[in-house]
């Protein structure tokens, strides 16, 4: 008789299950509780992610533009951080196609999949009005706007020395700036 203290080794041995369906019960749990783990863990990056870009909504990301958000600045020496850089990529890529998906931000592309970027929905209901200040400016938006407005523009004449000689590029380090500000107010 089977009661709510018979043990599954129990019911093996009366014949009910067989080991193997016991294993592969038990796998089956294993899968769902897994599945479980990685849907939240997804929804965690999606979520992080979608926050990066709502700070500066009007910018055109790109999966590179958001990993040193989550500490990588470009391929890594060390071969196991290297690793979960990469790993990091995949989830930032699957996070990004995920929300273009669910209409949250909207994919371009490009001739190939390097030049595919992602921007907000202009629409998007859900900006995490946690980023936003009691004006509903951020400082990043205050700075890019404050920029924008004192940005100089160099008049090339034939006494302008190259660019490469002087070893400096103003839209290389104004990209830099960017990237900067964006990672502090992060």
């Amino acid at each position: 008789m089977v009661t709510n203290e018979t043990t599954v080794s129990q019911l093996v041995e009366l014949g009910v299950f067989t080991q193997t369906q016991i294993d592969t019960a038990v796998k089956r749990l294993d899968r769902s509780k897994n599945k479980a783990l990685i849907d939240e863990q997804r929804n965690e990056i999606k979520s992080q992610v979608l926050g990066i870009m709502t700070e500066v909504p009007e910018f055109e990301y790109k999966n590179g533009d958001i990993l040193p958000f989550f500490g990588f600045d470009g391929p890594q020496k060390d071969s196991f951080m290297e690793e979960l850089r990469v790993d990091k990529h995949k989830e930032i890529s699957r996070a990004l196609t995920e929300l273009a998906a669910e209409g949250k931000i909207t994919r371009f592309t490009g001739s190939n999949s390097t030049q595919t970027t992602y921007m907000i929905v202009a629409d998007e209901p859900e900006i995490n009005q946690e980023l936003l200040e009691d004006d509903g400016e951020s400082e990043l938006q205050a700075w890019l706007l404050e920029e924008e407005e004192t940005t100089t523009y160099i008049q090339v004449t034939e006494n302008t020395t190259p660019l490469e000689e002087e070893g400096e590029d103003p839209l290389e380090n104004e990209a830099e700036e960017l990237f900067n500000a964006l990672r502090r107010h992060s």
